[in-house]
């Protein structure tokens, strides 16, 4: 396992989402894992074949980056376990432009929110707290990222970072009960 911070798998996972050729963001990877994995009990493989197919339909992951696609989702599935708040949002560098760590942001959303999406969990199955989570991330992932640092703050911006970790931590505990009653989605299940 590779043993590297939240902000160096950013840097080299932004790499492998570069070679892609697609215009993902690479924190919208761990936010797609995070959503789905909250959702429902899947393994890395069954994940990074849902990957493989969106992200590189006609080539196989090279073994290298597989692995650092593993590391990457055992990194921030044991930080979500610990019960100690340890777990982050894979997030550019604080030297990275304001506008890039919006855009980082908002894409970590729009990968949670696909993810979550996918996993099969239905309205009429979350409880107020958990909707009223998943309608402020929905909110947030609409932000503005062509604003400047003056216009809405580095304050503000650490402060939805930290209120995102806080909603995904949240809801990761309130869902942990409810996977034993939901099986992962068949692996014809698109990342759209």
């Amino acid at each position: 396992m590779h043993d590297i911070s939240n902000t160096e798998y950013y840097d080299e996972i932004a790499a492998i989402m570069d070679v892609c050729g697609r215009p993902a963001h690479a924190c919208y990877l761990q936010g797609h894992w995070c959503g789905m994995s909250i959702g429902v009990d899947i393994t890395k493989t069954s994940w990074l074949r849902l990957f493989e197919d969106e992200f590189l339909p006609n080539r196989p992951l090279p073994a290298e980056d597989q692995s650092l696609i593993e590391s990457m989702i055992e990194w921030t599935q044991a930080s979500m376990n610990t019960g100690d708040y340890d777990f982050q949002l894979m997030f550019p560098a604080d030297d990275i432009e304001f506008q890039d760590r919006a855009e980082a942001l908002v894409s970590w959303l729009e990968g949670f929110i696909a993810g979550f999406g996918i996993s099969g969990i239905e309205n009429q199955h979350l409880d107020a707290q958990s909707k009223e989570i998943l309608e402020d991330m929905i909110s947030i992932s609409r932000l503005d990222t062509d604003l400047t640092e003056a216009e809405t703050g580095e304050r503000e911006l650490m402060e939805l970072y930290e209120y995102v970790r806080l909603c995904v931590l949240t809801l990761f505990e309130n869902f942990t009960s409810m996977k034993l009653t939901h099986s992962a989605p068949t692996l014809s299940a698109s990342l759209h």
